[in-house]
């Protein structure tokens, strides 16, 4: 056992670092919280000291709200590599995006005794331009929105149309009883993101498409007319 292992023992520090990382926002924090171990150095014990007691100097000032921050280091990696991130991961950079610009404006206020604390914030940059983009491309759900790009919301738009003119079809399908003899309910549904007919399965032959589904029994055969 080291002399350091051994000091942390007698100081019993794994319940100080467990209590601290109960009081921690995020998990990044957390998990720095957990980390932490005692120092012999007296200029560092110092800095940590006097860090503590401005961090106390600012937390009675403002309240940080760090939930959303999350360990985006990986998706940094991946997007400097030219990797492709989802949206509920642009979801995550947003997330800590939001907090740098909270934190920053802090700047805007007088923080000359709090100078260690200070310094930290002058380093975070919040990327605004990124920021409006996510913004401008993703909802809160990670979805992308129609307004991402001009051709995308076309495609939605016309994809959207298609859909009216399938659903059209198929009501007049449904509401025929040259098809309603054929069909176990006079209804359509989706199977596999399909527009479906739900077909006795003797009838298999007089309704040309393509079985995408069954059901348990077997009795009816779920169809995508051509």
């Amino acid at each position: 056992m080291t002399q350091l292992d051994d000091v942390i023992r007698q100081l019993q520090f794994d319940r100080i670092t467990g209590q601290l990382t109960g009081l921690t926002q995020s998990r990044p924090g957390g998990e720095l919280a957990a980390r932490l171990v005692p120092s012999f150095e007296w200029a560092e014990v110092g800095q940590w000291l006097d860090e503590t007691g401005e961090g106390l100097k600012v937390l009675s000032r403002y309240d940080p709200y760090l939930a959303e921050v999350s360990d985006i280091c990986d998706l940094a990696v991946q997007a400097e590599k030219g990797g492709v991130l989802s949206g509920a991961e642009l979801i995550r950079v947003r997330g800590v995006l939001s907090a740098a610009a909270r934190l920053r404006r802090w700047l805007k206020d007088d923080l000359g005794d709090v100078p260690r604390v200070a310094a930290r914030l002058t380093c975070l940059s919040a990327c605004p331009d990124l920021a409006e983009s996510i913004d401008q491309a993703i909802d809160g759900d990670g979805e992308i929105k129609d307004s991402a790009s001009p051709q995308l919301a076309r495609l939605r738009s016309a994809i959207a149309a298609q859909a009216g003119r399938i659903r059209n079809k198929l009501d007049e399908m449904v509401r025929s009883p040259s098809w309603q003899r054929w069909l176990q309910e006079p209804i359509y549904t989706m199977r596999n993101q399909r527009f479906v007919l739900p077909v006795k399965a003797e009838h298999r032959r007089s309704v040309r498409g393509i079985i995408h589904d069954q059901s348990a029994s077997g009795a009816t055969l779920f169809i995508e007319p051509e």
